[in-house]
């Protein structure tokens, strides 16, 4: 099962994303990943890690623009599992990863809400904490562009709030690092002070 990957927020994705969508073509210059949404719940779960695996790789290089029709791609396949199966808290916090690296922030801030109301523990909790103040974060980055002032002050917040509870969960984590990083982050965007 796969465990969370911690998000690196970085506003430009969801914009790049969008136009890696609107070209329907990679970054490579090979076609883009089609998604296939059929067959059993295990095959369904193993096609959208083969994307997810796949698209990975291109985060890790900040290459967000090769990366998104991986992750739509997972994205589709990850939600046709979810609709067979909505139980696997793995599955849920991929889906959840999937949407926000293909451009869908509140679609992954619905995905996490999703998880967290199925009620993980421990090293799951934490994580799925530090994605969804990852994902509000963005959201807030996005609405302060747009010049939605007090939306983004209201997103920021709630971010800040869900990486504090995310280093409640254990504060000795490796996840700490990236609440604290994340934390911040929120200060150099122009968000309220949020130290813990």
């Amino acid at each position: 099962l796969y465990l969370w990957i911690a998000v690196a927020v970085v506003p430009v994705v969801v914009i790049i994303a969008m136009l890696v969508l609107a070209s329907h073509r990679s970054a490579t210059g090979s076609a883009a990943p089609v998604a296939d949404t059929s067959g059993s719940y295990q095959q369904l779960v193993l096609r959208a890690n083969k994307h997810f695996d796949q698209g990975k790789p291109y985060i890790d290089q900040g290459n967000f623009t090769a990366a998104a029709p991986y992750f739509v791609a997972a994205a589709k396949e990850y939600d046709a599992a979810w609709s067979q199966q909505s139980t696997d808290l793995a599955v849920g916090a991929d889906y959840a990863t999937s949407l926000f690296y293909a451009g869908d922030v509140q679609g992954a801030i619905g995905m996490v809400d999703t998880v967290l109301k199925l009620k993980p523990t421990g090293s799951v909790l934490q994580k799925a904490l530090l994605n969804k103040g990852n994902f509000l974060a963005m959201a807030g980055r996005v609405a302060m562009q747009n010049g939605q002032t007090a939306t983004s002050k209201q997103l920021f917040a709630e971010a800040a709030a869900s990486y504090r509870a995310s280093i409640k969960v254990d504060p000795a984590s490796d996840v700490v690092a990236l609440d604290r990083q994340g934390i911040a982050d929120l200060s150099t965007t122009g968000a309220p002070s949020t130290a813990p």
